[in-house]
């Protein structure tokens, strides 16, 4: 009992500008803690009285972690762990004697680095008594090698989680224009923070523990940024009567937009544009630790639905008719990149995850897309997590342009335009703008990058035909369902081989249904198969490839090889 009358705690010394400055976090404050996971941060806590017999206390004291609100077992955390002579592994929250003397202690606190981040209250508990030492934020940490959100390259950390200042490029790809953009984010930690409790109140998740997750960070910072439904960041003014709020143009920082989103008790802020929204989410995911870019892509196709074609209708004058408006040819989009680990997907998709909080027309509720991997998207892996159908579509899509006369619509000849052309950012440590578009599609001329043009231009609407897809006339013998995502076709395809019921049901249908069972089953290796014609068919993301297999053709009996070509 005299230890635990004598240990008497005068003041706790969180030594801010020092841990601050080792965490890499003096630019977001220097009043508070700021520290990142995975790494030690050294306190001292100096007592009232002398501590003698400092190791018979020592056996009865711990430190406690708490998230800031009460904790309890539905959404708050809680952690005790005792004080120990070496500081344990990364896996778990520990804590390590340094120094010591009569009057104070000095302790090393690490953190796991799969520790949730968020804002933490730290307590010292002997025995039956319990002491506040002071409060902490703890956020992701590029730096540690175990983090998910390692990112290898320091001068990248430099630009993609420290650097303020940086540039936003719009215009078009002939005349690109680069808008100086602040990043600061200094003061704005518990706006980041506010930003992912009304996010997780409107999602009705009261699980902290998923704060852990870099890739539900995002989606929760994706949500917010561009919805009025639930006190998003920002509001999209469609009809450019910017009267009652700021025009998207004259944003020139992060920090006056989260500002006022939190002062008007967390109102969306009018107005904003794609790269106003990019921008904004950049600012915040680098705030909480996440390596985040501002990227710009020129000619991209939005709201196609995942759609390889889209088409604009304009009359004799040049006036847009297209009935859809939200299917559009933009001339320059802009959207977030972020550098994360997948662990849910296989590990060629680690890395850059592309994050668009652009409102989206999806069948479901949520409207931004990602975070999807960039090299998914390169390789049209279409069934990745997530919406890499959309992204992949907005970069790779057809318009077609049509004339609205009086005898009729008409294709203007020379006016198909290509989209996700030029794809940019700012390069590490200069104000050159880097091209990517090597990251989203491959170069020209190479295997892959034939075999997806030929997919592309493929896609077409006919006379009589739903626009889910292209049929072929003619009567086949037999048709090649491949029901692989683009992604194997660096392997081998798993092909059904149907016959035809008959050559009507072949013309007017555009599901497996209205076949006869798969007579034969075969995995077939990329050089074999020789595509016609390639169709998206929606909303099943299913691949209907139509051709000619050969020389395996020939392995087939005289009767199965009456029709071996298959004419468009």
């Amino acid at each position: 009992g005299a230890e635990e009358v004598s240990l008497r705690i005068r003041k706790c010394d969180f030594k801010i500008t020092m841990n601050n400055n080792n965490h890499h976090t003096e630019e977001i404050s220097t009043e508070r803690l700021m520290v990142r996971r995975g790494q030690p941060f050294t306190i001292t806590v100096v007592f009232s009285a002398p501590i003698f017999k400092y190791l018979q206390l020592l056996k009865k004291t711990f430190l406690t972690v708490q998230t800031v609100s009460h904790p309890s077992k539905a959404d708050g955390i809680q952690t005790k762990f005792d004080i120990s002579v070496l500081l344990k592994d990364q896996k778990q929250w520990s804590a390590a004697l340094e120094e010591q003397d009569p009057f104070f202690w000095t302790i090393s606190v690490n953190s796991p680095v799969n520790a949730p981040i968020g804002q933490y209250t730290l307590l010292l508990r002997a025995s039956k008594s319990s002491h506040l030492l002071g409060n902490f934020t703890l956020l992701f940490n590029p730096w540690c090698r175990d983090d998910e959100v390692f990112l290898p390259n320091e001068a990248q950390r430099q630009e993609y989680i420290l650097n303020q200042e940086g540039l936003i490029y719009g215009g078009t790809e002939n005349a690109v224009l680069a808008q100086p953009w602040d990043f600061s984010q200094e003061d704005i930690v518990d706006i980041c923070f506010t930003l992912l409790d009304v996010g997780e109140r409107h999602q009705q998740d009261k699980n902290r523990t998923q704060r852990k997750n870099p890739i539900y960070i995002c989606r929760i910072v994706a949500a917010m940024m561009n919805c009025d439904e639930f006190r998003g960041i920002l509001a999209e003014c469609g009809t450019r009567q910017y009267y009652d709020g700021t025009p998207p143009s004259k944003w020139l920082g992060s920090s006056p937009i989260l500002r006022q989103w939190a002062a008007s008790q967390c109102k969306p802020v009018r107005y904003g544009q794609c790269w106003v929204f990019a921008a904004v989410m950049c600012s915040v995911l680098r705030c909480l630790g996440i390596p985040t870019r501002v990227v710009t892509g020129f000619t991209w196709a939005h709201n196609t639905s995942s759609c390889l074609s889209v088409d604009e209708y304009y009359d004799e004058d040049g006036t847009l008719l297209t009935q859809d408006k939200s299917t559009r040819v933009w001339t320059f989009h802009v959207w977030n990149e972020c550098w994360m680990a997948r662990a849910d997907l296989l590990p060629k998709y680690s890395g850059w995850q592309a994050l668009d909080a652009t409102c989206q027309e999806k069948n479901r509720s949520l409207s931004f897309c990602g975070p999807a991997p960039v090299q998914a998207i390169k390789e049209g892996d279409i069934e990745v997590d997530y919406d890499v159908c959309y992204f992949f579509a907005a970069i790779n899509a057809k318009c077609q342009v049509w004339i609205q006369t009086a005898d009729g619509l008409k294709p203007v000849l020379g006016s198909t335009k290509y989209t996700g052309n030029n794809i940019s950012t700012k390069s590490v440590g200069s104000e050159r703008c880097e091209d990517i578009t090597h990251n989203y599609k491959y170069p020209e001329g190479h295997a892959l990058y034939l075999i997806l043009l030929n997919y592309i231009n493929q896609i077409s609407r006919r006379p009589g035909l739903s626009s889910a897809g292209t049929f072929l006339s003619g009567n086949p013998s037999f048709l090649i369902s491949v029901t692989c995502t683009l992604s194997t076709f660096t392997s081998h395809y798993s092909c059904n081989i149907y016959r035809c019921i008959s050559d009507s049901s072949f013309r007017d249908c555009c599901a497996p249904r209205n076949y006869l069972n798969p007579f034969l089953k075969k995995q077939l290796p990329l050089q074999n198969l020789l595509l016609n014609a390639v169709s998206l068919i929606q909303p099943y993301h299913l691949i209907l490839a139509y051709g000619v297999l050969s020389p395996w053709l020939q392995s087939l009996t005289r009767e199965d090889r009456t029709v071996p070509y298959l004419q468009l």
